[in-house]
């Protein structure tokens, strides 16, 4: 007879050892880590519905287009096609770099991240976690997104030759041409693609900005005379518009275009939204001006601009910044109204100046390819 019970690792008449009893909870502990480290291999493998943003390729826009695979910000190869083409005045050498930057958007409704990629990019101080239905609307397909930023580009693009037209002292002819219509709206069928907008209820109309002003004005009560030349030809047409909150609206998609003084080519690929309009502004700037702006500094940028020269905020700004660094641009140009996103991310090794208009874009870089430290120190910067 025992004074303690058996078990299955003590012998006979004996107690358990203080060593054995180790030696179990030690192989318990081992198979509830082990457990828990499947679970949580497991969990981070879910898919998630959200986008990771982070720095994207960025291209000199007083280079060529470079080459870059997926989302790298390194390029893979120099281009041999100039980003910014010009003809029909006269061209000045040009140095340094004038940075575009953009942001790489990974996940899909069809291709999620994991928990793990989402941890991974939340503790990243170069990547953003957004919700997807703050990126991927459900009433908008991919292919009518790509769309979308494909046709932000080039409106971009346009806006950013009348900016720079404009800002080198240029006035410039302008009229507003349909691109394309929204079906079961009131244009639908009536106003055709390449249609240039000249009048609406014997108002004048010579930008898209105008034309949405008359319509304003008109309402949605009673219906509307629009004059479009097409073919060469007038063209009276009459629609009813509608009202969605507020907003007078007839489904007409459309975009502004300028007659400009001389030839601007861009050649972009595969890149999409209106966040490089400053920085397309400022090479033409550059390249149809004596002297070298620069001064062989690199500088990289971001914003939408319109032809006045407004310079207007952007998304992923935080990414950009990073993406400056692998540009290895040490000044960047940040809209004054992305102030806010850009206090405490900045990275080391980075100077950011504010802007809100092309004048003050050109007099930053100006004013820092001189070296005048006095100077420079009185630039407008986010803080």
């Amino acid at each position: 007879m025992t004074l303690f019970s058996q078990n299955d690792n003590a012998q006979p008449g004996h107690a358990p050892t203080p060593s054995g009893r180790r030696a179990r909870w030690r192989a318990r502990g081992v198979v509830l880590v082990s457990l828990a480290a499947l679970f949580a291999l497991a969990f981070t493998a879910i898919p998630v519905p959200f986008a990771l943003e982070q720095p994207g390729p960025w291209w000199n826009t007083l280079g060529n287009q470079s080459v870059f695979e997926d989302c790298s910000p390194d390029p893979t190869e120099e281009g041999t096609e100039p980003l910014i083409e010009i003809s029909g005045t006269k061209t000045y050498p040009t140095s340094g770099a004038l940075d575009l930057l953009t942001v790489c958007l990974q996940g899909t409704p069809e291709y999620m991240p994991n928990w793990f990629d989402v941890i991974q990019a939340y503790l990243s101080p170069s990547q953003s976690v957004i919700p997807f239905e703050y990126v991927y609307p459900k009433d908008q397909t991919q292919e009518e997104r790509d769309e979308s930023n494909a046709a932000e580009m080039v409106d971009s693009q346009g806006e950013s030759v009348a900016a720079a037209m404009t800002y080198l002292g240029y006035t410039l002819e302008t009229t507003a041409v349909v691109v394309s219509t929204s079906a079961g709206m009131p244009a639908d069928g009536v106003l055709l693609p390449d249609d240039i907008v000249i009048a609406l209820n014997d108002v004048p109309v010579s930008s898209i900005d105008e034309l949405r002003s008359a319509l304003q004005d008109a309402g949605s009560v009673n219906p509307v005379d629009i004059t479009v030349i097409r073919d060469g030809a007038a063209l009276v047409t009459t629609l009813t518009p509608v009202s969605d909150d507020g907003t007078t609206l007839i489904g007409l998609v459309g975009q502004t275009e300028y007659k400009y003084p001389f030839e601007v080519t861009i050649s972009l690929n595969d890149v999409g939204g209106p966040s490089a309009g400053l920085m397309f502004a400022l090479g033409i700037v550059d390249k149809v001006t004596p002297g070298e702006m620069t001064g062989g500094k690199n500088f990289a940028g971001t914003g939408t601009i319109d032809a006045a020269g407004n310079v207007s905020p952007i998304g992923g700004i935080r990414q950009k910044l990073y993406s400056a660094l692998a540009a290895q641009a040490p000044y960047f140009l940040a809209p004054l109204d992305n102030c806010d996103e850009v206090v405490g991310n900045v990275p080391q090794g980075l100077q950011v100046f504010a802007v809100a208009t092309m004048t003050e874009a050109v007099t930053a870089v100006s004013t820092v390819a001189s070296g005048n430290a006095a100077a420079i120190s009185e630039l407008p910067t986010c803080r």
